[in-house]
């Protein structure tokens, strides 16, 4: 939960387009949530809770892949607000399906009709979300990669097909009882693929970031600065000193367009979290 925490943090940071940090951060957050839901059912000793805490793995498991395949459409610009909330509808049944398992015993199937959490099979409910999270998944990854492979025509643009590709070999040894598998925990491996996914899809350049752009500023000859709404510097170049003049109407909310001092010109932009102070 630690680990997942910092990592969602580091997106924060590393994203600067305001729709995708949404998205790619949702993630995070419900990466965490998975965690948190994990230790409750560790520790709680009621089977009606334990089974109501296995249920709950369903919200990230369902919708970590439709955030994920609703982000790859925004990036590729081919999302609408109709196709949103049909993806949206659709998960939500689904997971409605799960915490209802109880009733009607459609996702996992107990013997003799009593739920119980160690003993049971999967049912139809199963194998239908699977598919879905699996077309999420896949049709975010590929729509990815395929815009990157038209851009730079190379086959690195298919790593990510790989982490699909084992979360699928994972899930198929998983629902086969395979030992070994079992034996690890389908939360965390699950947790860990996405990181992945997602890093590589940074890696690739398929989700804007500005990680390849900072030390290129900071080497930069350019006098640019941008600095916090607070007064704390942002991002500088290496040439660029903040005259205090500034940073105080900055500190007073009492920031003007542009200052002139020493033959020197300072334009200042302002943008909803920060301002740019370009010096000529």
């Amino acid at each position: 939960a630690i680990f997942f925490t910092f990592w969602s943090v580091r997106l924060y940071y590393k994203l600067y387009e305001k729709k995708t940090r949404k998205y790619i951060l949702s993630i995070g957050i419900l990466i965490v949530l998975w965690m948190f839901v994990r230790i409750t059912k560790s520790v709680v000793e009621i089977d009606f809770l334990k089974r109501l805490m296995w249920y709950l793995y369903y919200i990230p498991l369902i919708f970590i892949p439709t955030i994920y395949y609703i982000c790859s459409l925004s990036l590729n610009k081919n999302l609408s607000k109709r196709r949103k909330i049909i993806l949206y509808l659709i998960s939500s049944v689904l997971f409605l399906l799960v915490i209802t398992n109880d009733i009607h015993q459609m996702v996992f199937k107990f013997p003799n009709g009593v739920a119980d959490y160690d003993n049971y099979k999967h049912n139809i409910g199963y194998y239908i979300i699977s598919l879905w999270i699996f077309y999420l998944f896949g049709g975010g990854m590929f729509s990815l990669t395929i815009k990157r492979y038209k851009n730079k025509k190379d086959l690195k643009s298919f790593l990510p097909v790989l982490v699909l590709v084992i979360g699928v070999v994972y899930t198929i040894l998983y629902v086969l009882n395979i030992k070994y598998i079992r034996d690890i925990n389908m939360s965390v491996m699950n947790s860990v693929l996405i990181c992945l996914g997602i890093e590589l899809a940074f890696y690739l350049d398929l989700i804007p970031n500005n990680s390849k752009y900072i030390k290129k500023l900071e080497n930069s000859s350019l006098d640019i600065n941008v600095v916090s709404t607070s007064g704390n510097t942002v991002y500088t170049t290496k040439s660029f000193n903040m005259p205090a003049f500034i940073l105080e109407d900055i500190e007073e909310s009492k920031v003007k367009k542009q200052y002139i001092k020493d033959n020197v010109i300072y334009d200042v932009k302002r943008n909803s979290d920060s301002y740019v102070v370009i010096k000529k």
